[in-house]
């Protein structure tokens, strides 16, 4: 089943995502050869010994075939055409075309992008799932496009790097845009990682010196919209936090640094919103007594899924922009994770956001070498790994732009690496 994930959406390259959203059994069943052979294959399925297709951990759905005709929900006429697909198509599947273009040094970052919580089970209608794909393609190729150009541009991409390996606080204004140049502070981070989180609240403690003229208001992933709140709300201390807090107490290091430092926080994530859109898109052949035991498990399925990222941040995307639209000449720090803030991602929230925007990005080596493949070379190059582990683990390297490259947008502007310390219970 985790094959059709994949070959199911070549079978719908080109324009799928409208093809699917209109009618999704109907487009699968006409889009290209490889799902016509698909169908036929289901079809003289029909015909074969009675089998049950197995979702997830057990078999939910069987698929009575035999003597006796039987007509198919849309739900098992999908899970047919999977069947089919899996048995009868010996297409390539799109992590080995991917590997074709890319070559071998591509795995990691596939591994990630392609990984299982980005994939929707189906737990959810068989168009959600499809349209998840159409995004999973699109995503990849933006990657594709990104190794490409990052190859090509190598030689010069280094010449224009700033490299600092210190044990030393990190002096960020030197390193910030002037205040006429930036509207939007993306500060991306690769969770569940304590220094992380510490150069975070470091690099927010710094930017009432850096920026005096703004009013800075950090908005965050790690805040979630409380019941009755229809438009962001500041949030000026400690006290008025509690009705906002989703996670364990460490996650709130760099919250705390803001309010200290005199600058309010706003809540980006929804989970009121989330919660109702998994409720809504569930597949409805599930019972309600199935569904009960599985709900929790499809909610963090659908947060993390390539469909659930586009929805969470469009409304932080819409949260933001009536940040902004209260006061134009804010200065809106928006911290979160990686593939929601910065712009390796293809709908992250700088390639859908029309602002004078700069993106940081707080990580790992580790975590830098598995998310980005392309970035190998450029913000993990050995002579810098090698001095930071000489420095035990106050080492931390710095990558900033001498000179400004049109491919800041995807690559980032200043790049922290912190040594690796996991907050995973």
């Amino acid at each position: 089943m985790k094959e059709y994930r994949l070959l199911l959406c070549i079978g719908l390259a080109g324009g799928c995502a409208a093809a699917v959203q209109a009618q999704p059994v109907v487009a699968v069943a006409k889009t290209g050869n490889v799902t016509t052979v698909a169908a036929e294959a289901a079809a003289r399925a029909s015909s074969n010994v009675s089998r049950s297709v197995v979702v997830g951990a057990a078999s939910r759905v069987p698929v009575v075939t035999g003597a006796t005709p039987v007509v198919a929900t849309p739900r098992q006429q999908t899970l047919q055409i999977s069947n089919a697909l899996n048995n009868t198509v010996q297409a390539p599947s799109l992590r080995q075309q991917l590997n074709t273009q890319v070559g071998e040094s591509y795995r990691e970052l596939l591994r990630t992008n392609l990984r299982q919580d980005a994939v929707l089970d189906f737990d959810f209608k068989p168009e959600v799932v499809a349209q998840n794909k159409a995004l999973l393609r699109q995503y990849t190729q933006h990657f594709i496009d990104l190794q490409t150009q990052v190859t090509a541009q190598k030689p010069q991409l280094l010449a224009s790097l700033g490299t600092d390996v210190t044990r030393e606080a990190i002096e960020f204004e030197g390193l910030m845009p002037a205040s006429k140049d930036v509207d939007i502070l993306y500060v991306g981070e690769v969770h569940f990682q304590a220094n992380v989180r510490s150069e975070i609240s470091q690099f927010i403690s710094q930017l009432r010196s850096i920026y005096p003229d703004r009013n800075i208001i950090l908005a965050t992933e790690f805040l979630h919209v409380p019941a009755g709140e229809t438009t962001p709300a500041l949030i000026r201390n400690r006290e008025e936090l509690t009705p906002y807090k989703a996670f364990a107490e460490d996650s709130y290091e760099p919250v705390y640094s803001a309010l200290d430092n005199g600058i309010p926080v706003v809540a980006l994530e929804d989970y009121r919103a989330v919660r109702q859109a998994v409720e809504e898109l569930r597949d409805p052949e599930i019972s309600p007594a199935e569904w009960s035991a599985m709900r929790q498990k499809a909610v963090y399925n659908f947060m993390t899924s390539a469909y659930g990222l586009q929805f969470r941040n469009q409304i932080w995307k819409k949260r933001i922009e009536a940040l902004r639209a209260q006061d134009p000449s804010s200065l809106v720090v928006v911290w979160g994770g990686d593939r929601h803030v910065n712009g390796y991602n293809a709908d992250a929230l700088p390639n859908v956001m029309p602002a004078k925007s700069f993106q940081l990005l707080f990580t790992t080596p580790q975590a830098m070498l598995h998310h980005n493949a392309f970035f190998n070379g450029l913000y993990t190059q050995p002579k810098a790994l090698t001095e930071m582990k000489a420095l035990g683990e106050e080492g931390k390297i710095v990558h900033w732009w001498m000179e400004k490259t049109p491919l800041s947008q995807s690559l980032g502007d200043v790049t922290v690496l912190v040594p690796y310390k996991s907050t995973r219970p």
